[in-house]
């Protein structure tokens, strides 16, 4: 029995931790092509926010679509899919020259995060509930994505193309870490009871089984969709805000170096977006450290309006702040930064670890939770999309009212020099 006892014991900690590096590995790639936004589109008028676009456009594609069908894709495949469409991005983003081959390379890498996101996540709701914490709080601790790009071109002197070349290993992570998971998958029993089944839903070899523990139906399904409208609006209301701040706000706050140090419009940028992570680091690993605690469960809540509309308000302060340039620091910004990102973390841990947990049926939360990524899609691109026409506003209305050199956080040269590295060294 003792034996027994420590290999389940081994079997939660490996699932823990592989989910939550699930979460981890996926954001550390997103962070880091994030944060080189400015540097992808150095010396060009395209929008910040295109960037975002180009890097979820197909993952809000595929998110809208592809839950009804995901289940029927074994967890091998969605993690094949990951890797190869991970590393092949990474690839083309660094070492092509072309814009819009780099812009190709985002979008290859979206079709990645596709396959974490609506593949892996939803996969979640056959292990114990702890693995939604796990793997919101790995995508919290993502944040060393920023860091490590940051670090690197500002620093260690290391260009962008070189860091992200650094990078391109990580995907292997999934693989790996997958060989020791529990992957012989049952229903979790931390909502209610269930009757064992003769058969569990994913064999061990890490393909379906040919008799799933339920199939749902159209009608089901369509049931499922009716149940989480508000819910699912609210979420994707939250996460607009979000990218709408951090592509088409922050980004037109730029300050003169006697107010901001030593830092560069550029170097500014990289400086809000690690804010930004740092707090959502916090927002999204909050639930993972709370089921720690006994009482940890009432840290949790359904009210999501709550986050989304503390969000707004400081969207709302942000633009008036750039329309009328009254700020006097880059560290207000900074702060604000991380606000935004706190809530938007707390946002996202709440949403996915609420979404089908009334459910008895493991099949009708692995679907909820698939839906739900649909309606993260949807507010990053929405987002990102209002960010592109807001910072272009905000810019031509800098433009008229100072002598335009921080109207933009971004060098508009041959490429976006930090404090060491030179344009020979740029992508």
């Amino acid at each position: 029995m003792e034996e027994d006892g420590k290999d389940k014991f081994h079997e939660r900690f490996i699932n823990l931790f592989g989910f939550f590096m699930f979460g981890f590995t996926e954001y550390v790639i997103f962070a880091a092509l994030l944060t080189g936004s400015q540097d992808i589109l150095a010396n060009t008028q395209i929008p910040t926010t295109v960037t975002i676009l180009f890097a979820d456009g197909p993952f809000l594609l595929l998110s809208l679509v592809c839950p009804y069908f995901i289940s029927t894709l074994s967890p091998l495949a969605r993690i094949t899919g990951t890797v190869i469409c991970f590393i092949f991005g990474i690839l083309v983003v660094a070492l092509a020259r072309n814009m819009w081959w780099k812009l190709t390379g985002l979008s290859v890498t979206s079709v990645g995060y596709f396959f974490v996101e609506a593949g892996l996540l939803p996969l979640t709701a056959f292990y114990s509930e702890k693995t939604v914490f796990a793997f919101s709080g790995g995508t919290g601790f993502g944040l060393v994505g920023t860091v490590y790009y940051t670090v690197l071109t500002t620093s260690a002197c290391v260009s962008p193309r070189d860091t992200l070349l650094s990078a391109v290993w990580l995907p292997l992570i999934y693989p790996a870490v997958f060989y020791f998971m529990d992957k012989k998958l049952s229903p979790s029993t931390d909502h209610a009871p269930y009757t064992p089944l003769s058969h569990t839903p994913y064999s061990t070899s890490g393909a379906p089984d040919t008799t799933p523990e339920e199939s749902l139906t159209g009608v089901e399904k369509l049931h499922i969709v009716k149940s989480l409208f508000v819910y699912a609006t609210t979420f994707f209301l939250g996460v607009a805000g979000q990218y709408l701040a951090l592509g088409g706000a922050v980004t037109t706050l730029a300050f003169p170096e006697g107010t901001s140090g030593d830092f560069a419009p550029r170097d500014q940028f990289v400086y809000y977006a690690t804010s930004f992570a740092v707090g959502e680091m916090v927002g999204r690993s909050y639930g993972f450290l709370a089921m720690c605690w006994k009482h940890g469960s009432r840290l949790i809540t359904s009210h999501l309006w709550l986050f989304a509309l503390l969000i707004w308000i400081n969207v709302l302060f942000l633009f008036f702040a750039s329309w009328y340039r009254f700020l006097p620091s880059v560290w207000i910004v900074v702060a604000i930064s991380f606000f935004i990102g706190l809530t938007a973390g707390a946002l996202y841990c709440n949403a996915f670890s609420l979404s089908g947990k009334d459910n008895v049926s493991a099949v009708r939360r692995e679907f909820s939770r698939a839906f739900l990524v649909g309606a993260f899609a949807s507010g990053l691109v929405v987002g990102s999309s209002l960010g592109a026409v807001m910072e272009y506003v905000m810019r031509a209305h800098c433009l008229e009212i100072t002598d335009g050199r921080y109207c933009i956080t971004r060098e508009m040269k041959m490429s976006n020099d930090t404090l060491c590295w030179k344009p020979k060294h740029a992508f």
